[in-house]
């Protein structure tokens, strides 16, 4: 077949976050509730709400990649939602 196995995307998926880390001390890594990654440094679910500056992100759970895999729906001061990713 060729293509990756989920255990070597995994392995380059935790090798990226450490780089990020290295490179930006501090930096939070999200990750979704009910996966298992040990370089998380904030767990997030359905219903969360992060707040970047003036920017609220919320939280939608979409279980399909991963068990714990979340959306993101930007919200700008606003209100209004104006992205999803």
């Amino acid at each position: 077949s060729g293509g990756k196995g989920v255990e070597e995307e995994k392995d380059e998926v935790l090798e990226l976050h450490k780089d990020l880390m290295m490179l930006y001390p501090g930096v939070e890594v999200v990750g979704g509730r009910g996966d298992i990654l040990e370089t998380a440094t904030l767990t997030v679910g359905d219903g969360d709400t992060l707040q970047i500056g003036g920017v609220s992100l919320s939280v939608m759970s979409v279980p399909c990649h991963t068990p714990g895999s979340v959306c993101f729906v930007l919200h700008p001061a606003d209100g209004s939602p104006t992205c999803c990713f």
